[in-house]
């Protein structure tokens, strides 16, 4: 079974927030052993995955029956695997035919590294590359927390893929605390909405692409609270030509920004 769930029709495509430990420790979590101790509905059994997770294991068991020559490959595919490659991978994620191990294959190099020996940049990223790359990833994709372990410049970049993926059809939904992933998506909507003349002059001083822009209708965020009674509340956040402002990043940014100028002043005197 794939790890592709279907609600109402709508074919799904889930990355829990705990991806590099799931990678490595697949081979351990076999079908077999997800089946008979992890199953929700054993009798006496109080250690259970969840539905999503489960299936997002299965995914890595359809992994090791594919190969690397995807034959057909469409264009659209290829330059989404190739800005992956190329903006954060910086390097190949392949599957070994004979093994069925992943391991990863810098770029300019004859060097092969197993998951175990890669960074986490690798291992939170190869779920995605190789669902993308596989096919798995049809109408939606839900990932948790897709900052993990990413510098920013990282997170602008996977940002960028997201923004990519929804412009050429892929809902995509994410749970998020980087107030980078939405500082990008609010710089993207903001550029989409220049004057066609300074949107050009733009996209070729920043080096991005007409699939890179988005518009504030096709974007929807909302902020979760935790009252004092330990319920969360949530909440939609309403976007305009400007993007999106999230309370709790802008609040704090702000702190932040006057805590430095204070500090910056007290070492001044």
């Amino acid at each position: 079974m794939n790890n592709r769930y279907i609600i109402g029709n709508e074919l799904k495509t889930f990355l829990p927030v705990s991806r590099t430990g799931f990678l490595l420790s697949r081979n351990d979590i076999s079908a077999s052993a997800r089946a008979s101790k992890y199953d929700r509905y054993a009798e006496k059994n109080n250690q259970y995955l969840s539905r999503p997770i489960m299936d997002f294991l299965d995914n890595f068991d359809e992994l090791s029956k594919q190969k690397n020559d995807i034959e057909h490959m469409t264009k659209k595919l290829y330059l989404m695997l190739d800005f992956i490659e190329k903006n954060m991978l910086f390097g190949k994620i392949m599957i070994n035919e004979e093994t069925k191990n992943i391991y990863y294959k810098p770029e300019n190099t004859e060097l092969e590294f197993q998951m175990y020996l890669s960074s986490a940049v690798v291992t939170e990223l190869a779920p995605l590359y190789l669902f993308l790359k596989y096919g798995f990833i049809k109408r939606k994709l839900l990932m948790e927390e897709p900052e993990i372990s990413l510098h920013p410049k990282l997170q602008q970049q996977l940002t960028r893929l997201f923004i990519k993926l929804i412009n050429s059809g892929i809902n995509v939904m994410i749970t998020t605390h980087s107030d980078t992933i939405v500082q990008h998506i609010n710089n993207m909507i903001k550029l989409n909405n220049n004057k066609e003349d300074v949107k050009k002059e733009l996209i070729k001083k920043y080096n991005y692409d007409e699939d890179d822009l988005i518009s504030e209708d096709k974007v929807r965020m909302y902020q979760f609270d935790i009252k004092e009674d330990g319920f969360t509340e949530i909440t939609e956040i309403k976007g305009s030509k400007y993007g999106f402002q999230a309370p709790t990043f802008h609040n704090y940014l702000m702190q932040s920004s006057e805590e430095f100028e204070a500090f910056i002043e007290d070492l001044d005197n």
